[in-house]
C-alpha cells in the first residue's frame, strides 16, 4: 500500500496553504502509487497546523453541489451506527483563489480502494458493505460514488467521500438503478469481494424496477462507433453489459499492475471520449484471454508510471505514447515486448524506442510511430473493425455498420505529436 506524503506548509491560514500547494505541483502532488494517478493534476496533499489535508480543484457549480449534498447527508447520517461502524460524512470546505475553486477536506486515512493492491485484511466484511449500502438507500440516499475509492475505515468510523452526484429521494430503494451503474458497482467492489455474491445482492434491486435510459456522451459515442440505433433503453442495457465484462478484474488482481476498472478510469481522464469508449470495447474483446489481458495491463501500468513521473513537464508528445500498448495488442505483437526493460527507462519516448526494435515494419504500431498517415488509417480501420465484428454481441439495436472514423482520426492526430 502506498503512503501519502504530506509536506508541512507554514502559513497564516488555510487559504494561503492551499494557494502554496497548488503553486508547487512537484512538492504537494497527491501520491501516485499504482492505483492513485491524478493525471489531471487536480489534487494536492499537505499538512497545515498539525492536520493533514487533501485539496481538489473543481468548478464552482460542482463545488457548491458537493458541499450542499455533504451538509445534508451529514445531518441525516452522522453518528448513526451500521454493522458496528459509526457513519461519518466528510464535509469539504470551499476556498476560492483568483476565481478558481478548491474543495479542501481533512485526510482521514487510506481508502478501501488501496486494499485491491495489497494482501492486508479488509476492515469491512462483504456483509457489512451490503448492510451499509442498503441502509443508505432506506434513508433515501442514492450515492453513485459509493465505491472503494470513496470509503475510509478508521477504527470504528466509516467515512464517506465524494458527494457531488448524490440524490436524495424517499423512493431510493425502488429507483436506485436509475442513478447507480450496476457495472461500476460490481467491477469496483468485485476486486475486493466475491463477485457472484455482489451480483446476487444488487439483483434484488433490478427485478421489475425501472432502469434509466440515459446514456450521456459515452452512450452517444458508443452508438456512433458500434452502429446502434437510438433505442436508448436497449443501448443503456448493452453498454452496462459490455462494461460489466470489460472492466471486471478480480481474476487478474495483482500488486504490480492496475486492474481493468482503474485503468479504464485513467483512460477516461486522459483521452477524448471516443478513445474512452473504444478502450472499454477493447478490454471487452481481450477479457477472455487472461494471459493477453495481464500482459496489456502490465505494460499499460508501466507506461502510465513513466507518464506520471514526468507529468510536471507534461506535453501532448508524452500523451501520444500512451496508446502504443493498445496498438501492440491490435498488431498481436505485445508478447514480443519485455515489460521489465520498458520499466527501466525514464521517458515514454525511450519506451517507444525499445518497442520499435521488436515490432514488424508493416504493423499499425510502426505506422503510428513513423507517422505513415495513409497506411496508419487503413490499418486501423481494418484492425478495429475486424476486432469489433468478431467480439461484439449480436444486437437488435445495431442497425448500421461499425464506424471507427473518430477513433482513427484521433489516433492519427496523436501520431503528429510524436
Amino acid at each position: 500500500m502506498g503512503k501519502v506524503k504530506f509536506k508541512i506548509i507554514n502559513s497564516s491560514d488555510l487559504r494561503t496553504a492551499v494557494k502554496t500547494a497548488f503553486c508547487n505541483y512537484s512538492e504537494f502532488a497527491f501520491y501516485h502509487n499504482i492505483e492513485v494517478k491524478d493525471v489531471k493534476k487536480r489534487f494536492r496533499a499537505f499538512e497545515f497546523n498539525d492536520k493533514k489535508y487533501i485539496a481538489k480543484q473543481t468548478k464552482s457549480a460542482t463545488a457548491k453541489e458537493e458541499i450542499a449534498n455533504a451538509t445534508r447527508a451529514a445531518k441525516m447520517l452522522n453518528g448513526l451506527t451500521v454493522s458496528g461502524l459509526t457513519l461519518n460524512v466528510i464535509e469539504p470546505v470551499l476556498i476560492t483563489i483568483n476565481n478558481v475553486c478548491y474543495l479542501v477536506s481533512e485526510y482521514k486515512g487510506t481508502t478501501l480502494h488501496e486494499y485491491v493492491y495489497n494482501d492486508k485484511r479488509l476492515p469491512l466484511t462483504q456483509g457489512a458493505l451490503m448492510e451499509v449500502f442498503s441502509f443508505l438507500l432506506k434513508k433515501g440516499v442514492m450515492h453513485p460514488g459509493f465505491l472503494p475509492r470513496n470509503i475510509i475505515i478508521n477504527q470504528e468510523y466509516l467515512f464517506i467521500l465524494d458527494w457531488e452526484n448524490v440524490l436524495f429521494s424517499k423512493k431510493a430503494v425502488t429507483n436506485v438503478l436509475r442513478y447507480i451503474s450496476v457495472a461500476e458497482f460490481i467491477n469496483n467492489w468485485g476486486c475486493l469481494y466475491n463477485r457472484e455474491n455482489l451480483l446476487g445482492f444488487i439483483h434484488k434491486y433490478t427485478d421489475n424496477k425501472r432502469i434509466s435510459s440515459q446514456t450521456g456522451s459515452f452512450g452517444k459515442e458508443y452508438a456512433f462507433l458500434t452502429g446502434c440505433s437510438n433505442n436508448k433503453r436497449g443501448l443503456k442495457s448493452e453498454i452496462e453489459n459490455i462494461i460489466l465484462v470489460a472492466e471486471s478484474g478480480g481474476h487478474v488482481r495483482g500488486k504490480t499492475y492496475m486492474v481493468p476498472c482503474d485503468l479504464g478510469h485513467l483512460v477516461s481522464d486522459t483521452f477524448p471520449r471516443c478513445i474512452d469508449v473504444f478502450h472499454d470495447l477493447f478490454l471487452f474483446c481481450i477479457q477472455k484471454d487472461e494471459k493477453l489481458l495481464r500482459k496489456y495491463l502490465e505494460l499499460m501500468t508501466v507506461y502510465y508510471n513513466i507518464y506520471m513521473k514526468n507529468l510536471n513537464n507534461y506535453t501532448d508528445f508524452d500523451k501520444a505514447h500512451l496508446v502504443v500498448p493498445i496498438l501492440l495488442v491490435l498488431d498481436n505483437q505485445i508478447n514480443n515486448i519485455e515489460t521489465r526493460k520498458i520499466a527501466r527507462v525514464k521517458s515514454l519516448m525511450d519506451a517507444s524506442r525499445l518497442v520499435g526494435k521488436s515490432i514488424a515494419t508493416d504493423s499499425v504500431t510502426c505506422h503510428y510511430m513513423k507517422k505513415n498517415k495513409i497506411k496508419l488509417r487503413n490499418a486501423l480501420d481494418d484492425k478495429i473493425t475486424s476486432m469489433l465484428k468478431m467480439h461484439l454481441p449480436i444486437s437488435q439495436i445495431r442497425k448500421t455498420r461499425i464506424n471507427p472514423i473518430r477513433i482513427i482520426e484521433t489516433i492519427d492526430e496523436m501520431s503528429s505529436n510524436l
